[in-house]
Formats: C-alpha cells, sequence, structure tokens
C-alpha cells in the first residue's frame, strides 16, 4: 500500500444519464479502498442522486451546466490529490456526449502531477492518457483502428478475446 494515495474519480449520472457510470466508479472507488488502501474522491457531474454505496466515499455533485473541467482543477489543487511519488490519479469514466471542450489540454496539464485513467469512450484521447481501460466486450472496426498507434501496455481490456488479439499485436 502508498500512503496517502488518492484518486479523483470523475463521471456523469443522473436524470437522462443513468447511473451506469456512476456504478461502475463505484467499483473502482471500492476496489481501490480495499485493495490498495487508496482513497477515493468522486466528482459527478449532474443532479444528485442517491445511490448505495455513495455514502461510503467523499463525494461532490457538480451541476449538469457548470464547468466540469473547472471543478476538477478545483480538487487537484485543494490537496486531495498528491503528486505521483506518492500515488494519485485521475480517472475519467464519462459519458461520450458530454466530454468537456478542452479536455485534451487539460489531460496534458495534469501529465506530470497526476495517473491520467480514462474508462471506456475516449479512444481519441488515448495518446494524453496513461491508461485507457475498456471493459466492453465489443469493440467496433472503427475504435481498433483509433487504437493502433496506441503504445504496448497503455490498453486494458476485459474480455480474452480481445486481450488475446491485442497481445499478438504487442499491445499488452
Amino acid at each position: 500500500m502508498i500512503l496517502d494515495s488518492h484518486a479523483l474519480i470523475v463521471c456523469h449520472a443522473g436524470e437522462g444519464l443513468g447511473l451506469g457510470h456512476l456504478s461502475r466508479c463505484l467499483v473502482i472507488a471500492r476496489g481501490l479502498k480495499q485493495e490498495l488502501g487508496w482513497t477515493c474522491t468522486l466528482l459527478i457531474q449532474g443532479s444528485p442522486v442517491v445511490k448505495t454505496g455513495l455514502e461510503s466515499f467523499e463525494h461532490v455533485f457538480v451541476a449538469p451546466d457548470a464547468d466540469l473541467l473547472a471543478a476538477c482543477e478545483k480538487h487537484l489543487n485543494k490537496g486531495t490529490v498528491k503528486s505521483p511519488q506518492v500515488g494519485s490519479a485521475l480517472i475519467l469514466d464519462l459519458h461520450p456526449r458530454l466530454v468537456p471542450a478542452g479536455l485534451a489540454e487539460f489531460l496534458v496539464e495534469q501529465q506530470d502531477s497526476v495517473l491520467r485513467i480514462a474508462i471506456d469512450g475516449l479512444f481519441s484521447l488515448h495518446q494524453h492518457l496513461d491508461c485507457l481501460v475498456v471493459p466492453s466486450f465489443q469493440i467496433s472496426a472503427s475504435v481498433k483502428r483509433l487504437l493502433e498507434d496506441c503504445p504496448p501496455g497503455k490498453l486494458l481490456f476485459r474480455s480474452e478475446e480481445h486481450t488475446s488479439e491485442l497481445q499478438s499485436r504487442q499491445y499488452l
């Protein structure tokens, strides 16, 4: 366990979006807490919702029309996330229709501060991420083309079929 390790986990949830991203983020937060002893803050853009397990973690709801990147910056700068040497991560699980403009630049600014991890959907930004986790069982041909220049070790896939395919192409 790395002492003072912290993750800022950012997602969209709420009315019209559902709770899938939030549910997945809660699983990640629980795993980081139980397996690695990390603390986690969930930053949720959307109207406040009640979700079992959310009370176990510091969490903040950001209004749907608010600047999500400014909210991320605020939490990263208030000291909840430490320098990479003591363990820190920015984990993004964003709805594909709601990815904020300027995210690529924001990720570049954070490259020396935190591990930048995305869950699903931010394929076009893989060059600005330290890790892209794809929990889907099916990956479209267009996404595979987008990821062809992704360096080895950067992608994590859920399905064995895709893992084997990517290992053969030396992605994993």
